[in-house]
């Protein structure tokens, strides 16, 4: 368990800014997502605590996310969690599989969902 919930985009938000990925704008291009999307989603993990937002040194205007001390034990937490769930996984489907590749197939799992999602709402909720 987790000791603070998070949604899939949540994780991947924290592991993105844990990899570097500190700007909004870098957020959003990575996701493919528009930046008020994911600028809701960063003040949600802000207003819990697990990132902050420090301005940056070269440019008032911009800040640049980090992950807070929380913010580091929910990712650990969250990484742990999917890893028993890749080993699970491959326990129950009889498959040797690297906890990684199941954080792939998820992620990619959640992008092809996304897209549908996106689609099917400027269609007016019909598939294409």
């Amino acid at each position: 368990d987790l000791s603070v919930p998070l949604s899939f985009r949540q994780y991947r938000i924290l592991d993105r800014v844990d990899r570097e990925i500190t700007s909004m704008t870098e957020l959003a291009a990575f996701a493919r997502r528009q930046l008020p999307t994911i600028s809701k989603s960063v003040d949600s993990l802000v207003r819990q605590g697990l990132l902050a937002r420090r301005p940056s040194p070269t440019d008032r205007r911009v800040a640049s996310l980090e992950l807070t001390p929380a913010g580091r034990k929910v990712l650990r937490e969250a990484r742990k969690a999917l890893a028993s769930l890749a080993a699970w996984a491959g326990e129950h489907l009889e498959l040797e599989v690297k906890p990684r590749v199941v954080v792939e197939a998820a992620d990619a799992l959640y992008e092809a969902a996304e897209g549908r999602l996106r689609a099917e709402t400027a269609n007016g909720g019909r598939s294409s």
